[in-house]
């Protein structure tokens, strides 16, 4: 399931013209290549800084100020599918080489053991965020579409 949610949001932001990628159709102000953005670092927040405890610079480097989701300066849609496809990479190797069972490590994002999640929970927050901004991305389209006239 996830990798079919992963596979859907990037055929989402892919279909759309550069300028549509960039540009907001929402109030919240947030563009699609924000949105994969977020993705990137949602992965490398749960996964490695999370579940691995590795340290991980900015973990939410994916927000800015006001916690609204943003594009660093300088990537672009190439840069963001190289960074995107890297990272669902190194969480298919995190996952393959634990259990579900297993508890995240301590000393990354979890202090002690009682706020340790397991692999599986992590997963299925993972999948949550792939499913709510599938649809948000959705929704991008269907606007973008009716201001085309189509």
């Amino acid at each position: 399931f996830l990798e079919a949610r992963r596979q859907a949001v990037l055929g989402k932001v892919a279909a759309m013209p550069y300028e549509a990628m960039t540009a907001s159709v929402l109030p919240s102000g947030w563009t699609p290549l924000g949105m994969l953005t977020h993705l990137v670092f949602m992965e490398r927040r749960w996964l490695v800084w999370g579940f691995e405890a590795e340290a991980v610079r900015e973990p939410q480097g994916d927000r800015d100020a006001d916690h609204r989701f943003q594009v660093p300066n300088g990537w672009g849609y190439l840069e963001l599918s190289a960074l995107y496809a890297a990272q669902v990479e190194r969480t298919r190797a995190i996952v393959e080489a634990a259990q579900l069972s297993d508890r995240a490590a301590l000393g990354g994002w979890f202090a002690t053991p009682e706020e340790a999640p397991t692999l599986g929970w992590i997963l299925l927050h993972v999948l949550g965020e792939y499913v709510q901004h599938a649809g948000h991305l959705d929704i991008v389209a269907e606007l973008l579409s009716d201001s085309d006239g189509r």
